[in-house]
């Protein structure tokens, strides 16, 4: 624990590469302790290093049941690494999973509009409003691929929930 603690301090200081450092040895002497792996995965994320963020992320989630946070954290590393398949079937999976969760569902969104899916990103945008009609990242993704497909009455519409529902969206 000591190593991790370090880390920790480390990392609050902005010492990000001594951090890692004390990470990769927390992670080694305890290698079945899934925060340990988790947080060296946010360590490597932070430097851009998103191969080995990936890897970290990996063996923080081997128990399926556990952090869903590195689960999020490994599907944007892998988006950030150019893993564009693998972090579209993270998101999908983490979705069904929790539906409820804003990360995998915007990711998705955005991937779809992206791609040019937006039929299949509409849905999956409308499926999050229906199931949480008080969650305002589900009205303004709804409202952002209706703008794209040129739906401005539509758009207008859901823009206007997602600001009733959080005010502090007007920039």
């Amino acid at each position: 624990g000591a190593h991790y603690n370090l880390a920790q301090v480390l990392t609050a200081e902005g010492d990000a590469e001594g951090a890692l450092q004390h990470f990769r040895e927390a992670a080694r002497l305890f290698p079945g302790a899934p925060t340990f792996w988790r947080d060296l995965g946010r360590a490597e994320a932070q430097l851009g290093r998103w191969e080995a963020a990936i890897e970290a992320y990996g063996k923080a989630t081997e128990d399926e049941d556990c952090h869903a946070d590195a689960k999020q954290e490994r599907a944007l590393a892998r988006e950030k690494a150019g893993r564009a398949a693998e972090a579209e079937a993270a998101w999908r999976k983490l979705l069904a999973a929790a539906p409820l969760m804003p990360m995998p569902r915007n990711h998705l969104v955005a991937i779809l509009a992206e791609r040019g899916d937006l039929a299949e990103a509409e849905q999956v945008a409308a499926a999050g409003v229906a199931a949480a009609p008080g969650h305002a990242d589900f009205h303004h993704n709804l409202c952002t691929v209706r703008s794209i497909r040129g739906d401005v009455k539509g758009a207008l519409a859901a823009f206007r929930r997602a600001l009733f529902l959080e005010p502090s969206r007007v920039e």
